[in-house]
């Protein structure tokens, strides 16, 4: 690839961030679901009335910086796909990893609207109740459950992407 090195450095945040951003989305899968018991969102022993609001506090900032990164990652990586110049019809791959990160970045920004928002101003700036905060969480999970396995998924196939650059076009 032949492209300026603005467009090389939106590239490197744009990267930055997706691994900003696949880091904080495992940590917030795998820390918020390991204080529940899966069928039904019912609390561990170990989170009671003394913990729950330290639980709570550790979970928002990692979903801040979740949405966060999805930020960056989505800006970065538009203003790259349009400071590189490269053509999506020559670089399938590009293509197939735009459509990714437009998705990705969409639902990321649904979720933290109608979810993850009032859960982080509760946590931060709201009425110190963790009951309050568990509940927030355990609605987010309900109605998506399966979100971020498809978020991982995806993230698999980003990486897939950049690395082997499918459905390139030869200049030939």
């Amino acid at each position: 690839m032949n492209i300026s090195k603005i467009s090389k450095a939106t590239l490197y945040l744009s990267i930055l961030s997706f691994s900003i951003w696949t880091g904080s989305a495992l940590s917030k899968v795998l820390l918020t679901y390991n204080f529940f018991i899966p069928p039904h969102f019912e609390l561990k022993s170990f989170v009671n009335q003394q913990t729950v609001t330290a639980v709570t506090n550790t979970l928002a900032p990692v979903y801040a910086l979740s949405t966060a990164a999805m930020l960056g990652v989505f800006v970065f990586f538009i203003l790259f796909v349009f400071l590189s110049k490269l053509s999506l019809r020559n670089n399938g791959w590009l293509f197939i990893s735009l459509i990714l990160v437009v998705l990705l970045s969409m639902a990321e920004f649904f979720l933290y609207f109608k979810f993850d928002k009032a859960f982080i101003e509760s946590v931060f700036w709201g009425v110190p109740d963790g009951n309050t905060h568990i509940n927030l969480l355990i609605q987010r999970f309900e109605k998506f459950s399966s979100f971020p396995v498809i978020e991982m998924l995806s993230a698999c196939a980003l990486i897939f992407l950049f690395l082997f650059q499918p459905l390139k076009k030869n200049e030939n």
